[in-house]
């Protein structure tokens, strides 16, 4: 359902949840008005999101490698913090409070982003990441060959025997 134009009654719902979600949405102003509308008297919302983009290295190394590459340009908006929308407490807090939430509780979660090896990284990163694997489906060999070689470069600093670990940051927010 679009999370911007619910196609539910006022009031009819007692909770929503969102996995990474919410930070797809362009308007997120609509979608929290709109989930604030279906929400029962004393319902609640619950999403996680991901944190400022220095801290969820693992995502953002596969977009820098394509950018150098020159086969990736980045959002316009994709300036210090702002490529992750809904990246900081205050910015949840803000629009939860314009769309009618009263009660709301963020808190914020630090934990290792782990992959068994470089291997496992690249078919995570290669398959889930959007824009980006759009782009690395529709490569030639000698393509993704010199980004795997460039991305496994980048990565290094964060190798722990054959184990890749990157610090990852969740905010974690629920709101009435």
């Amino acid at each position: 359902m679009d999370a911007q134009a619910i196609d539910l009654a006022d009031g009819s719902v007692d909770g929503v949840m969102s996995r990474y979600g919410l930070i797809l949405v362009p308007d997120r102003k609509a979608a929290f008005a709109e989930i604030r509308r279906v929400l029962r008297p004393g319902g609640a919302l619950a999403y996680a999101v991901w944190g400022p983009w220095r801290r969820i290295p693992w995502m953002m190394m596969f977009g820098a490698v394509m950018t150098q590459q020159g086969l990736f340009t980045p959002p316009a908006e994709a300036q210090d913090d702002g490529v992750m929308p809904l990246a900081t407490g205050d910015e949840n807090r803000v629009l939860l409070s314009e769309a009618g939430f009263r009660e709301i509780h963020v808190e914020v979660m630090d934990l290792p982003h782990r992959y068994t090896d470089f291997d496992h990284y690249w078919d995570v990163s290669s398959t889930i990441a959007g824009s980006l694997a759009l782009t690395i489906a529709c490569l030639g060999g000698e393509h993704v060959v010199a980004i795997k070689t460039a991305l496994r470069d980048a990565v290094a600093p964060f190798r722990s025997g054959k184990h890749l670990v990157f610090p990852s940051r969740t905010i974690l927010v629920r709101a009435s």
